[in-house]
């Protein structure tokens, strides 16, 4: 789809020597939505609570690539995002006693508890990724 191909346009921007991980994260998010794997109904999107205020802005004006967000404070962006991360992860994965970073790197035996995360489409992990790009 045309919004895969932008994405990846933008993406293709950010200094690979700056972000050594990047190209694998980009390349997992473009296998995750060619897998298929995800039932892409128009109604599935990842939840808005904790949702930092940058990407609910860009989101809310167009999601144009060439206005992506700038993060202005680091500190409570990374606070946001995390909280948000953990709002999305499977019970399984939450330590006991409520949220925590970074969430337990636990597998959940059940394929169905990763429904929170398995969205794809532009209101899925699209949106995660876009958020560490301006991060």
């Amino acid at each position: 789809p045309q919004w895969i191909n932008d994405a990846m346009d933008c993406f293709k921007t950010l200094d690979a020597k700056l972000y050594p991980g990047w190209s694998r994260v980009v390349e997992a998010w473009v296998n995750f939505e060619k897998s298929g794997t995800f039932d892409n109904k128009v109604s599935l999107r990842l939840p808005c609570k904790h949702r930092p205020e940058e990407i609910k802005h860009w989101i809310s004006r167009g999601r144009r690539y060439d206005r992506l967000p700038i993060v202005k404070s680091t500190a409570q962006y990374a606070s946001a995002w995390k909280a948000w991360w953990i709002s999305m992860q499977p019970l399984c994965r939450m330590p006991e006693g409520g949220a925590a970073w970074p969430p337990r790197s636990i597998t959940p035996k059940a394929a169905g508890q990763w429904d929170s995360l398995r969205v794809g489409g532009t209101n899925g992990i699209f949106i995660v990724v876009v958020s560490l790009a301006i991060w």
